[in-house]
């Protein structure tokens, strides 16, 4: 079995060691067997990799290393160093090798000159009710770890979405005086800049991986007994 991550197909087929025993119909041999297996083996974890990549369910990352560098910054920041899978040239690399600094892998020894490194990330989906909360003061915080979050509670003014997928629906409760920016970034759905108070909802959906469009708005503090 052999999966075409191109053609997104998988095909099936059976080894025999000559011609003839194709023709007779007899069986594999144990190290025929045995040999399909690993293929298959191999073939499975690459379809499984594929999927979990396009669902972003895993993100990917390649490095060289030159000896002296330890520190190589991700494209994601992950929640902890039990979310990494490392390879050193093809070898897994236990935690004690490495640690996470924000979003940077740090390795308490420098990788070996020219080495191939590939650090497979898991992310948390952008699905189920968990809640979480952006981090203070962040303008443009990251919308990676939840669908649904809590501002921070001063007086603040988002201007983007860090992070953020085409087609993913956020909603975002305001717990202080927020303005989202819609005039002049990357939000819109506004003429004029939306002012929230505490209590406040808006719910965002992005069109294309960095646009995202407001679909909805309710005012804690207006008559919204009729609808919002």
């Amino acid at each position: 079995m052999a999966y075409n991550s191109g053609t997104n197909q998988i095909t099936r087929a059976y080894r025999f060691g000559t011609a003839d025993d194709a023709e007779d119909g007899d069986g594999i041999t144990q190290v025929q067997h045995d040999f399909a297996l690993d293929e298959m083996v191999t073939d499975i974890n690459a379809l499984a990799l594929d999927i979990f990549s396009r669902l972003k369910l895993i993100v990917i990352d390649t490095f060289t290393g030159d000896g002296v560098t330890t520190s190589f910054a991700l494209s994601g920041t992950p929640a902890s160093e039990d979310n990494l899978f490392v390879h050193l040239d093809g070898v897994y690399q236990n935690k004690s090798a490495f640690y996470l600094s924000g979003s940077n892998l740090v390795f308490t020894t420098p990788p070996p000159n020219n080495a191939d490194m590939e650090v497979l990330a898991l992310s948390t989906p952008n699905v189920g009710i968990s809640i979480s909360t952006f981090v203070v003061s962040d303008t443009t915080p990251s919308v990676l770890a939840s669908n649904t979050f809590l501002t921070d509670v001063g007086v603040l003014t988002i201007t983007d979405f860090d992070e953020g997928t085409t087609g993913q629906e956020i909603t975002v409760i305001s717990k202080g005086a927020i303005t989202f920016d819609t005039t002049g970034t990357n939000l819109t759905g506004s003429s004029v800049d939306l002012v929230t108070a505490d209590g406040d909802v808006t719910r965002w959906i992005c069109e294309d991986g960095t646009t995202w469009r407001l679909i909805g708005f309710v005012n804690a503090s207006a008559d919204n007994s009729a609808g919002a």
